[in-house]
């Protein structure tokens, strides 16, 4: 028989057959939609996860930074000189650029009253993508940084508002361990909270003239550049780019750093997430294959019969496994629609509405985050077809062993 004749076959096989072979194709059509859903749903959790985390950390520590060769680890940087204009435009060449900013580190000591709480003064000028801080704020305004006169304004974390019971509007005495000692006062201009406890109970942003003041740096030093990029997926790209112009000012100590190299403990642990996924998506297309391997065998153990009629007229082992793989083919296809379709409707809700809620003190987010990517459904969905059936070809053998005389006699 051709193939055309074995597809016709494999459409009308089994249709309206008896209620347990009707039984096994219903569970084998939801196994394979709950699997698919599973799988969906547990890769866009993981890289909304991943992105989400990623996102605040560069929101606090940029993608790329240009510092002095000479820094340490410490917030106490050695400072940078300007960049000449013609170097910033040579970087910002790279469409994959956002932003290019100046930055100043200062640590030090907040007080208010007799509670006093440890922080770094981190200064920005009126280039820096301010959108995370903006995003994070829950309450209040961030400094105006294009105004002409320096602002004597601090944006604090929600755990420092309440570790020095402070509020939007109040001022608080900023201390500098130094010799001399400085003392400062600022306005809290707007308290945020990113749920990342390790940047939460340090960072405070201000303008970045402030933190050169303290430093006792002139408005051509800073800490160094950030820049924040379009997408990170192309960061090695970025990374080169800046690099080949960094190194080539013969007249420079500087040194280019991604904000993967300069958080190891927490991307590492992100990655650890991948071997999550993949748990999971063994673990559901197992489920599926075995639910559609039973039901396979279910149908041909009734269509023996079948199978005995088929194999006198002339049919080969060969056209009848088609028949009955095309069979689980449509099954299969059926759940991977129904479950694509449930794992998008339960997204789209938990996107638009954040219903499900996490510890942010464990999770450091507040609501399951999400990341509907139309080419992880699609690979997902290619991905568990191909496993399935090439699975179902495993039961589809056993027609080479049915006997035509025996199976045409076969009654149940």
């Amino acid at each position: 028989m051709g193939w055309k004749n074995d597809i016709w076959i494999g459409k009308k096989v089994t249709i309206g057959g008896d209620d347990k072979s009707a039984l096994m194709v219903k569970v084998a059509t939801v196994s394979v939609a709950v699997s698919m859903a599973v799988m969906v749903i547990a890769v866009s959790v993981i890289t909304g996860f991943k992105k989400e985390i990623s996102d605040k950390i560069a929101g606090f520590d940029a993608h790329i930074q240009i510092v002095n060769l000479d820094n340490n680890k410490s917030y106490e940087k050695q400072p940078v000189e300007a960049l000449e204009h013609s170097t910033i435009e040579k970087l910002k060449a790279d469409s994959n650029i956002r932003s290019i900013s100046r930055y100043c580190y200062k640590p030090g000591l907040l007080r208010n009253g007799p509670d006093m709480h440890g922080m770094v003064l981190k200064g920005v000028d009126e280039n820096a993508d301010t959108d995370f801080f903006r995003r994070t704020l829950t309450k209040g305004k961030l400094p105006d940084l294009s105004s002409r006169d320096r602002i004597k304004e601090i944006v604090i974390s929600g755990k420092m508002s309440e570790a020095l019971s402070l509020d939007t509007g109040q001022m608080v005495e900023a201390i500098f361990m130094q010799e001399p000692p400085r003392r400062d006062r600022f306005r809290v201009c707007g308290i945020y909270d990113s749920s990342l406890a390790e940047f939460d109970e340090l960072i405070a942003l201000t303008d970045i003239r402030n933190t050169r003041r303290l430093n006792g740096w002139s408005d051509s030093l800073s800490s160094g550049y950030e820049i924040m990029l379009r997408d990170t997926k192309l960061i090695e790209r970025s990374m080169a780019h800046v690099e080949d112009i960094i190194f080539d000012l013969d007249d420079r100590e500087l040194m280019v750093t991604d904000y993967l190299e300069r958080n190891p403990a927490i991307f590492d642990w992100l990655d650890l997430q991948d071997t999550n996924g993949i748990v999971i998506i063994a673990i559901m297309l197992t489920v599926a294959c075995f639910n559609t391997a039973a039901m396979m065998l279910m149908v041909m153990a009734r269509s023996t019969r079948f199978i005995g009629i088929m194999k006198t007229i002339g049919a080969r082992n060969m056209s009848l496994q088609r028949i009955f793989v095309y069979r689980a083919s449509a099954i299969t296809l059926k759940g991977i629609i129904w479950g694509d379709i449930a794992a998008i409707i339960l997204l789209s809700i938990q996107k638009l509405t954040g219903v499900v809620k996490l510890d942010s003190a464990g999770y450091f987010i507040s609501s399951v985050p999400v990341v509907l990517d139309p080419l992880h459904i699609l690979l997902l969905s290619l991905g568990t077809y191909t496993v399935v059936i090439v699975t179902q070809m495993i039961p589809t053998m056993i027609v080479s062993g049915f006997s035509p005389a025996e199976s045409i006699k076969y009654k149940e």
